[in-house]
Protein backbone atom coordinates (compact mmCIF):
# COMPACT_ATOMS: atom_id res chain seq x y z
CA UNK A 1 0.00 0.00 0.00
CA UNK A 2 1.38 3.43 -1.22
CA UNK A 3 0.64 5.93 1.39
CA UNK A 4 0.13 10.23 -0.36
CA UNK A 5 -0.51 8.59 -3.50
CA UNK A 6 -1.75 12.02 -5.27
CA UNK A 7 -3.19 9.81 -8.96
CA UNK A 8 -6.66 11.24 -7.91
CA UNK A 9 -8.38 11.53 -11.12
CA UNK A 10 -11.81 12.88 -12.13
CA UNK A 11 -13.66 13.20 -15.53
CA UNK A 12 -14.74 16.57 -16.62
CA UNK A 13 -16.28 18.26 -19.80
CA UNK A 14 -14.56 20.84 -22.20
CA UNK A 15 -17.38 23.27 -23.62
CA UNK A 16 -16.48 25.10 -27.10
CA UNK A 17 -18.41 27.23 -28.44
CA UNK A 18 -17.14 28.37 -32.26
CA UNK A 19 -13.61 26.70 -31.38
CA UNK A 20 -13.19 29.11 -28.40
CA UNK A 21 -13.06 27.22 -24.79
CA UNK A 22 -15.89 28.60 -23.07
CA UNK A 23 -15.62 26.30 -19.89
CA UNK A 24 -14.97 23.24 -17.85
CA UNK A 25 -17.88 21.49 -16.03
CA UNK A 26 -18.37 17.78 -13.40
CA UNK A 27 -21.50 17.09 -15.28
CA UNK A 28 -23.97 18.28 -17.87
CA UNK A 29 -26.61 19.50 -15.70
CA UNK A 30 -23.90 21.99 -14.10
CA UNK A 31 -22.79 22.90 -17.86
CA UNK A 32 -26.65 23.74 -18.66
CA UNK A 33 -27.14 26.19 -15.29
CA UNK A 34 -24.07 27.86 -15.85
CA UNK A 35 -24.31 28.43 -20.02
CA UNK A 36 -27.82 28.47 -20.26
CA UNK A 37 -29.27 28.49 -23.96
CA UNK A 38 -25.75 28.39 -25.50
CA UNK A 39 -25.45 25.11 -23.91
CA UNK A 40 -27.61 24.00 -27.09
CA UNK A 41 -24.84 25.53 -29.04
CA UNK A 42 -21.69 24.29 -28.02
CA UNK A 43 -19.53 21.60 -28.82
CA UNK A 44 -17.70 19.61 -25.62
CA UNK A 45 -15.26 16.89 -25.16
CA UNK A 46 -14.78 14.94 -21.76
CA UNK A 47 -11.05 14.95 -20.63
CA UNK A 48 -8.94 13.49 -17.32
CA UNK A 49 -7.86 15.42 -14.88
CA UNK A 50 -4.79 14.47 -12.51
CA UNK A 51 -4.41 15.54 -9.43
CA UNK A 52 -1.25 14.90 -9.63
CA UNK A 53 -0.57 16.62 -12.88
CA UNK A 54 -3.28 19.30 -12.71
CA UNK A 55 -3.58 20.03 -9.07
CA UNK A 56 -4.66 23.48 -9.23
CA UNK A 57 -7.67 22.81 -11.80
CA UNK A 58 -8.56 19.48 -9.88
CA UNK A 59 -9.29 21.34 -6.82
CA UNK A 60 -10.89 24.12 -8.15
CA UNK A 61 -13.19 21.77 -10.58
CA UNK A 62 -13.89 19.83 -6.80
CA UNK A 63 -14.52 23.57 -4.96
CA UNK A 64 -17.21 24.83 -7.55
CA UNK A 65 -17.73 22.87 -9.81
CA UNK A 66 -16.97 24.76 -13.24
CA UNK A 67 -14.49 27.27 -14.42
CA UNK A 68 -15.58 29.56 -17.04
CA UNK A 69 -13.18 30.60 -20.05
CA UNK A 70 -15.07 33.96 -21.00
CA UNK A 71 -17.20 35.38 -17.48
CA UNK A 72 -18.38 38.23 -19.43
CA UNK A 73 -19.48 36.47 -22.30
CA UNK A 74 -21.28 33.46 -21.45
CA UNK A 75 -25.48 33.84 -21.38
Amino acid sequence: MVFNDTTREIRIIEAYYKDKAVGKFVDMHTMRNQLGVLADKVSYKFVVVNEKAQNILFWDMIRNGFILENKGKVK
